[in-house]
């Protein structure tokens, strides 16, 4: 009778590993999935003609290790600063995108 609420119990454990290890696997592909169509959305670190929109796809590349796609995000955002003014985007500066930049 132990032996056999050991073993059910060990089963248990494994199932428990098993399905954890699985989620934890869809969670990976589903982020590196994400970071995939977020490269394929961006044309020369641009993404929407938009600084905002640019930074926060600048952060998530960086931080997911999508370095040579992050520094074309930048260099986009550092072409779009009023040289004058030291403000963004350089055809008509905005709080929010200078903030962000």
């Amino acid at each position: 009778m132990k032996r056999q609420c050991a073993l059910r119990f060990l089963v248990w454990q494994l199932m428990a590993v098993l399905v954890a290890g699985g989620v934890l696997a869809q969670q990976q592909s589903s982020a590196n999935n994400g970071f995939a169509w977020l490269v394929a959305h961006g044309q020369d670190g641009n993404y929407g003609n938009d600084i905002l929109t640019t930074a926060f796809a600048v952060m998530a590349l960086k931080a997911s290790g999508q370095l040579d796609h992050a520094e074309a995000g930048l260099a986009y955002i550092r072409s779009q600063e009023d040289m004058t003014k030291h403000c963004w985007p350089k055809d008509g500066c905005k709080t929010k995108d200078t903030a962000f930049a």
